[in-house]
Parts: structure tokens; sequence; C-alpha cells
């Protein structure tokens, strides 16, 4: 989800797994459908970061224990 970074501007990063986004062009294609699920965030540029990661493991604590 975008970062609100002041009034107009926004951020997106974030971790894909590179068993689900293969190539460069699927990473881009998942940032597209995230912009385009704001309207705020039509015509405007917004600077990321998204990498795709080759997950080892993963701790996980969703606060129900």
């Amino acid at each position: 989800m975008p970062e609100l970074k002041g009034d107009d501007s926004s951020l997106l990063s974030g971790f894909l797994d590179e068993r689900v986004f293969l190539t460069d062009d699927m990473v881009e294609a998942a940032i597209n459908y995230i912009e385009g699920l704001s309207q705020n965030a039509q015509n405007r540029y917004i600077p990321n970061h998204v990498a795709r990661i080759k997950q080892t493991s993963i701790v996980e604590y969703n606060g129900e224990y």
C-alpha cells in the first residue's frame, strides 16, 4: 500500500516471493495493480522499492497464543 509522504506524495515498498513473482514484468504488474487501487495515484509518479526475495524461513506471531 502506498505510504503517504506529505499531502500529495507517497512511496510504495515491500517484498515479493520470487517463487510467485518469477519475472520483473510480474513485479511491475503488481506495482501497477496496487497503484491502480487508489484514485489519488492516477497520473502521478510514485517512487517504489519492491524486491523479489527467496524466502528461507518465516516466524509469525499473530497475537493469538
